[in-house]
């Protein structure tokens, strides 16, 4: 057959970037002088790292120790969100055309990206792109991304990636049709560019790899055999990649200077609250004054409210979890969205803004290495990758 242009895979791009345009047309509306988010607050820091890797590579100095900050020690830049790979690929935007212009085109791309790749990821699933689109959009403009796009640009920036890193994975444990080398060399080299994007959500990503895993070796325990080799081989070739293209990186966050030990957040007050998920919050461009009441009382600040999915959007999820429960993808999809959710509500259950003494399973996941500091609201990032596929399904 004649090869088929991807008209409305094209098509869905141009809807996802006019729509990332419209979000922040505020920004846009003075690009060279008014940054998204305003460049205050956890703003301003990312202006500077934006700045500083860039200099650091024209001056010959180590991007990842910023001694220009913390005079003399310096800063352990691995340690913060310092987006070292966004950093260096706008610095030519950065230096000719300013910080305010490549933090917006930035955060653009970031809301657009994500949800044309969720599209793109879903059509392996699907016939229809259409439905598949209306999934990604579900996803890159989830009420979790719009939250973070006040000023956490490495989490909506790091959500560009998991949609790919999700078919890779699909590659090496089910289909198993391409090379595995390949399928893991290319896991690999996205697990390291998240890894320079953002750290946190990276680790999410594993999280919700891992839950995918333990769902098929649970579900279909007799293919287990059959595919291991192949698996096997794929992860290994990744890690290797991982450590080839990030081995730098990562020996300097451990072993350099200015190392970060214990945790640095308020664990306990990180959590979605259950009324959070149905309750509209003032993130949400409709919620009426009745549900602002209720998510007025949420615990944690305005900009982690991540947990909204909305009951008509829940009822659908539901709904196609039993009414195809049969199919593979969805039985796995709701899994590894559910046990997500219930991560992303910490390690105390959370209702309408109090902490009740009722542990969840985020309590024991958090004491594992590196995980401590993550903050659990932002595993919703993650989750709605999944909804999303079930509500495109």
């Amino acid at each position: 057959p004649q090869p088929r242009l991807p008209w409305p895979e094209v098509g869905g791009l141009v809807v996802c970037t006019a729509l990332a345009v419209v979000v922040f047309a505020e920004a846009w509306a003075a690009p060279t002088t008014s940054p998204n988010g305003g460049g205050v607050g956890d703003g301003a820091l990312l202006l500077w790292f934006l700045r500083w890797t860039p200099y650091a590579l024209g001056h010959g100095l180590n991007p990842l120790h910023g001694t220009y900050l913390n005079v003399p020690e310096g800063v352990n830049l691995m340690w913060n969100t310092s987006l070292p790979l966004p950093a260096a690929l706008m610095g030519p935007v950065t230096a000719t055309l300013g910080l305010p212009l490549a933090m917006t085109t930035l955060y653009t791309l970031a809301l657009a990206l994500s949800a044309w790749f969720a599209s793109i990821a879903f059509r392996r699933y699907l016939r229809s792109y259409r439905a598949a689109l209306l999934g990604g959009l579900v996803y890159g403009f989830s009420p979790a991304m719009i939250a973070q796009s006040s000023s956490h640009l490495q989490l909506t920036l790091g959500a560009v990636l998991p949609p790919l890193m999700l078919l890779l994975v699909d590659d090496i444990l089910v289909r198993q049709r391409r090379n595995p080398l390949v399928s893991g060399a290319a896991l690999g080299a996205l697990a390291a560019a998240q890894l320079l994007i953002g750290e946190e959500l990276l680790a999410f990503t594993g999280i919700a790899a891992a839950a995918m895993l333990v769902a098929l070796l649970v579900m279909f325990p007799r293919r287990v055999r059959a595919k291991a080799g192949h698996a096997m081989l794929g992860l290994v070739t990744a890690l290797v990649v991982v450590a080839v293209l990030a081995g730098w990186p990562l020996a300097f966050q451990f072993l350099g200077p200015q190392r970060i030990a214990g945790d640095i957040q308020e664990s306990s007050r990180n959590g979605n609250d259950l009324y959070g998920f149905v309750v509209p919050t003032r993130v949400m461009a409709v919620a009426p004054a009745a549900a602002l009441e209720v998510s007025g009382r949420f615990v944690g600040r305005v900009g982690e409210l991540n947990g909204y999915l909305g009951a008509p959007l829940v009822v659908l999820v539901v709904f196609t979890a039993v009414r195809w429960w049969r199919s593979g993808v969805v039985r796995v999809a709701f899994v590894t969205g559910l046990v997500l959710l219930l991560l992303s509500m910490g390690e105390r259950l959370h209702v309408g803004g109090r902490i009740l003494d009722v542990a969840l399973p985020w309590s024991a996941v958090r004491s594992l290495p590196l995980i401590e500091s993550a903050i659990p609201t932002r595993l919703m990032l993650t989750a709605d990758l999944f909804f999303a596929l079930l509500l495109a399904i």
